[in-house]
């Protein structure tokens, strides 16, 4: 988080907090519980969030967001970078389209970031055969989307969430 426990941003997420702590979620943050959200402590939070993963996903980006900013960790950390190409008249596709020049793996599924995962890790890729071995530290509900995900290939969000019925995926 960018911000201490005592706070929720935005506050109107403050019910659905809740709801993913019932439900098992962590969060993490390195502020005291009284540090209230600002903008430079999002940039900070993301080079955490770049740190403890395998690969960030750019799925959108303007040259100058926070998103670019945690991809260029995610690269300094020895991370793999993935990209979503967008439409070129999109300005929003502009940072994704940077750091595919800059190297970012290109991503049209989620296959896409699961061969490189497997490639990444000595895993073999045969249809699922990844999943299985990359999703044992996973809760299951999120070895249920990442294996979804290996089986249909690309979705939407929205499609996703009509699909794999989890209470926690809501688009609203």
């Amino acid at each position: 988080l960018g911000y201490g426990f005592d706070h929720c941003f935005p506050r109107s997420q403050g019910r659905l907090f809740a709801e993913f702590l019932e439900q098992g979620a962590i969060f993490l943050t390195e502020y005291p519980p009284s540090v209230a959200p600002k903008a430079g402590n999002f940039v900070q939070r993301n080079r955490l969030i770049a740190g403890t993963t395998l690969g960030t996903l750019v799925v959108e980006a303007a040259i100058r967001s926070g998103s670019h900013i945690t991809a260029h960790f995610a690269n300094d950390y020895g991370r793999l970078v993935f990209a979503v190409p967008g439409p070129v008249s999109n300005p929003y596709s502009e940072g994704t389209k940077f750091l595919l020049t800059q190297g970012a793996i290109p991503v049209t599924s989620a296959k896409d970031i699961l061969a490189h995962l497997a490639a990444d890790y000595h895993l073999p890729f045969v249809r699922g055969a990844a999943v299985s071995q990359l999703s044992g530290n996973l809760a299951p509900a999120e070895q249920k989307v990442l294996q979804f995900l290996a089986e249909r290939g690309a979705l939407s969000f929205s499609e996703l969430v009509a699909e794999i019925n989890l209470p926690f995926l809501r688009t609203t």
